[in-house]
């Protein structure tokens, strides 16, 4: 597995992780969210099960992003304590909705996270 805890080529500074091919970058302070690498071992895993075009479609389809992250996120919200779920569902939906340009509003995201 190639998971590499750095601050180097995870593009925003407002994001915990990202994942490139094969590649998992997570920041030093999350070594520890096994929630936050799962999220993005599945991000992986879509890589891998599209043969790469799932960097394609995740740049130019806003459809295939938005689900792929909402996929991804709930894999994430699995990893928490059921007394977190509720806050961290309505934490998601508003990175979704605010941070990957998909233009779809908060509701219609917190709904999908359910």
């Amino acid at each position: 597995m190639l998971i590499f805890y750095t601050n180097k080529f995870i593009p925003d500074n407002d994001l915990s992780a990202c994942t490139r091919g094969f590649f998992i970058f997570i920041r030093p302070e999350f070594k520890n969210n096994i929630g936050l690498l799962e999220h993005e071992k599945y991000h992986r895993k879509q890589f891998i099960k599209t043969f790469g075009l799932s960097s394609i479609l995740y740049k130019f389809s806003k459809s295939y992003r938005l689900k792929s992250e909402i996929k991804a996120y709930k894999v994430q919200l699995s990893y928490n304590k059921p007394e977190e779920i509720e806050a961290k569902r309505k934490l998601y939906a508003k990175y979704i909705s605010e941070d990957y340009n998909l233009n779809i509003m908060f509701g219609k995201v917190y709904e999908l996270l359910k």
